[in-house]
């Protein structure tokens, strides 16, 4: 898909009217005339004034955590045959749930530097969306066929029912205002269609035990609190994520990893697909 190509589906963050391509090749709003252009190649349509984010994301431990996402992002991927294998888990498990429908247009959700590019079935067929500009930089220096966009998932650059597929990656247990994500999701997502979540066991026991022995191990220093950081980046446990899923959809199947159980404690990754 091209930008010229998803140009019918967006609609304006301020407005919601639809959007034209300018000469200029930058976007515009045809009623209120608000214009995004490309910075790096990705169009910024993130909305003027988003949600207002609590004063913990303030706090110096997050910060310096954040600074850190690029060399966290490519240990969580190449940290280890252990720690790749679980942090593949969800890609994998959403790749098999998608199966039957791999021509859907779909939504790759917090899409970060592309983690779950390799795992889509039609690459051509989906757009990404994320909020941090370096990972959609990094996702196209990987992908340079890939069209991603700069936006807020509280508000979407989307039009009503344009995604036949949603997919979310390690992306709700971050999510503040998780409610209004979800709410946005069903607005995009086209009735009957699909949407696929996976995300760490946030709370669980087996999740905080390999959390110590790992990503703690790593990045946790005298310039970092990694627990304190963790703690306020994983907003979200995944107690509180699968009922606000519930509240917002029709759960038509759960997988947990490794051991399939039924319990969060005994698990590491839970994902879900869930219809409209």
């Amino acid at each position: 898909m091209t930008i010229q190509e998803l140009v019918p589906h967006l609609a304006c963050v301020e407005c919601g009217a639809s959007t034209e391509l300018t000469r200029e090749q930058a976007l515009r709003c045809r009623r209120c005339q608000a214009q995004w252009t490309a910075v790096d190649g990705v169009f910024d349509l993130r909305p003027k004034i988003g949600l207002p984010l609590p004063r913990m994301y303030q706090d110096p431990d997050y910060q310096a955590w954040n600074r850190q996402l690029a060399s966290a992002q490519d240990y969580f991927y190449q940290g280890g045959a252990l720690v790749r294998w679980v942090q593949t888990a969800g890609h994998r498990a959403v790749r098999a749930m998608a199966r039957a429908s791999p021509d859907a247009l779909t939504l790759d959700l917090g899409c970060g530097d592309g983690g779950h590019w390799p795992y889509l079935w039609r690459p051509e067929r989906t757009v990404g969306l994320d909020i941090d500009l370096p990972s959609l930089i990094k996702l196209r220096a990987r992908y340079p066929a890939a069209l991603v966009v700069r936006g807020d998932c509280y508000r979407l650059p989307f039009a009503e029912e344009t995604f036949d597929r949603v997919i979310n990656l390690y992306n709700a247990e971050h999510l503040v205002h998780l409610d209004f994500a979800l709410e946005e999701v069903g607005r995009v997502l086209k009735t009957g269609g699909d949407l696929f979540v996976s995300v760490p066991a946030e709370g669980g026991m087996g999740w905080v035990a390999g959390r110590r022995l790992t990503t703690a191990r790593r990045f946790n220093g005298s310039t970092l609190n990694y627990l304190r950081a963790n703690a306020i980046d994983h907003c979200n446990c995944v107690w509180q994520i699968e009922k606000a899923l519930a509240r917002h959809f029709r759960v038509a199947r759960r997988a947990m990893f490794p051991f399939g159980v039924p319990s969060y404690h005994l698990n590491l990754i839970v994902t879900w697909r869930l219809r409209k």
